[in-house]
């Protein structure tokens, strides 16, 4: 059995033409107030207010959320094949019938045109959950994931109580989603021809002309002729996620865990880089140790037990070396239970080292263990950043670390934008606070006062 979920991703790929050239077209929700989840689409994520054949809707990411009001609360139990939206969370799961996420995805990628992207055929969990075999398309701005069905059952096994297959999506929370065509018609007759279940004949609604077809594991999905059109008052670019811009003063408890460890690790060394450089120089400057030299493929990690770094992996050269050199604040534990990432502009600095710099930006970031902004700061000549953090520079780090990690299963990172430097500084001030006062909590989530 198969779960389909998807994913809204700042992403600009482009799917390639599979039988019939294909978009991702909207998602329909079914809500009891339409216009309050417009509202927090549009003021807590990437959307923006419009209006789809004469109804409120929100554009995001070049497709459409449109929605249906609806008297009682729809079904959300996570038993369905479509439950999940979201900007940049990989929470996207999905399952088959043969418990084959790979042919699942080679389904739509055949029949629809989806772009591949990662496959993992081998079974894998990540803290007791399966995590694989699992498979991720991209069409458009939108990714698909496919989980196997072991994976729901273990988050949601009480929703699972007594059921042995996927409820219809339709009439749930999110009804449906929709792909686009440029003939519906000449489309419906090549999946028919293909094997593909064609659930109703073509019909016009809402200003749409579509027809809903059957993919895998029950999952109702609605064809659409023509393409979305962006209305003409979506012409700004994407803000940034707003939540990725509010600096929370807790540390989730595996982040105190590791925090603790780390400490722990650190004790046989008498002069510690992580435990014992201050992250802040009485001019206002940060101390950065660079982990990896700007150009550098290695993925170095720094080793608390050994207090120097060691090469983690190593990055496929289709995606290339960072950018940027790259490593960490001493004295800092970021939400991740990690240092808080640095970024250091200029030349390559040799790993290993510690260098001096001025705050200059923020890049705001997400992955798949959460929150994961990176402060950019330039070394100093006469008392001045160096280094400039120009357009060209600052899209060359972001197109980086959106794709970086695109190659590793389970993993994913997601860019919606930039902060200042300001930002930066007050994260570097709250992740030492982190630092000096969560390290005795190791079963709680560790809380600051502001």
């Amino acid at each position: 059995m198969l779960r389909v979920l998807l994913s809204l991703f700042l992403l600009s790929a482009s799917a390639s033409s599979g039988a019939a050239q294909t978009h991702f077209h909207h998602v329909h929700l079914n809500s009891t107030d339409p216009r309050a989840a417009i509202e927090f689409y549009t003021t807590h994520l990437s959307g923006e207010k419009a209006i789809f054949d004469g109804a409120d809707a929100v554009w995001t990411q070049a497709s459409w959320l449109l929605f249906n009001k609806v008297k009682q609360p729809p079904a959300s139990e996570v038993v369905s094949p479509l439950f999940h939206i979201g900007w940049g969370a990989e929470d996207m799961k999905a399952e088959f019938e043969r418990d084959d996420p790979v042919s699942a995805a080679a389904w739509y990628e055949k029949h629809l045109g989806l772009t591949p992207r990662n496959q993992l055929k081998t079974e894998r969990a990540f803290r007791g959950i399966p995590t694989g075999p699992s498979a991720s398309s991209q069409l458009d701005n939108v990714t698909f994931f496919w989980y196997p069905t072991a994976h729901a059952k273990a988050l949601y096994g009480g929703q699972w109580k007594g059921r042995t297959q996927y409820a219809t999506n339709r009439g749930r929370a999110i009804d449906h989603v929709a792909i686009s065509v440029d003939n519906l018609d000449q489309t419906l007759a090549r999946l028919r021809e293909e094997g593909v279940k064609v659930l109703t004949p073509p019909r016009r609604a809402n200003g749409l002309r579509s027809a809903f077809v059957l993919a895998p594991d029950n999952m109702e999905l609605e064809i659409v002729e023509g393409h979305p059109q962006q209305p003409a008052s979506a012409t700004a670019p994407p803000q940034p996620l707003q939540p990725s811009r509010e600096i929370s003063s807790e540390l989730p408890v595996a982040a105190a865990t590791r925090l603790s460890t780390s400490l722990s690790e650190s004790k046989p060394h008498a002069k510690h880089v992580w435990r014992d450089t201050p992250p802040l120089n009485e001019d206002g400057t940060v101390n950065a140790y660079v982990e990896i030299a700007r150009g550098d493929r290695n993925k170095w990690e720094f080793d608390m037990a050994a207090n120097k770094r060691a090469v983690d992996r190593v990055i496929p050269e289709n995606i290339g070396g960072y950018p940027v050199n790259y490593g960490f604040v001493p004295q800092t534990v970021s939400y991740d239970g990690d240092p808080f990432d640095v970024l250091v502009l200029g030349p390559p600095i040799e790993g290993g080292s510690l260098v001096r710099g001025a705050i200059v930006g923020l890049l705001l970031m997400n992955d798949e263990k959460g929150y994961d902004a990176k402060v950019i700061v330039s070394p100093l000549k006469k008392g001045r950043p160096e280094y400039a953090l120009t357009a060209r520079v600052r899209q060359e780090i972001a197109d980086y670390f959106r794709r970086y990690k695109s190659w590793e299963p389970d993993k994913f990172s997601f860019v919606p934008g930039w902060g200042t430097g300001a930002e930066g500084l007050s994260l570097i001030q709250m992740t030492h606070a982190f630092f000096l006062e969560c390290r005795q909590v190791t079963t709680t989530s560790c809380q600051i006062a502001r």
